[in-house]
């Protein structure tokens, strides 16, 4: 499991690649903590070959870290990703792209 990030004055993608899961957490948090909640914040799941719980937490975390209700989009997610997002109400938060 690995994270890319890409920063630009506006935005910043978050690249989750590989499973998705608690061992990336701290390098998942790193990548917004310190930076402004009025960016826009890009989760693409293009690479993510499997997510669990704990990923699940750390994007709700991201979420809340903006303050703001689908201000977070979700990117690039396969099919049954999808299915699993929309089971957990994440459109509800989340603009899913």
């Amino acid at each position: 499991m690995s994270l890319e990030v890409e920063k630009t004055e506006n935005e910043i993608i978050i690249r989750p690649i590989g499973e998705f899961n608690h061992t990336i957490q701290e390098e998942f948090q790193a990548a917004y903590e310190n930076e402004s909640p009025d960016l826009k914040y890009v989760l693409d799941m293009n690479k993510v070959t499997w997510i669990d719980s704990a990923a699940l937490g750390m994007m709700v975390k991201l979420q809340a870290h903006t303050g703001r209700q689908f201000d977070t989009q979700i990117i690039n997610s396969s099919p049954k990703l999808r299915a699993l997002l929309s089971q957990a109400h994440f459109g509800d938060m989340f603009l899913i792209l």
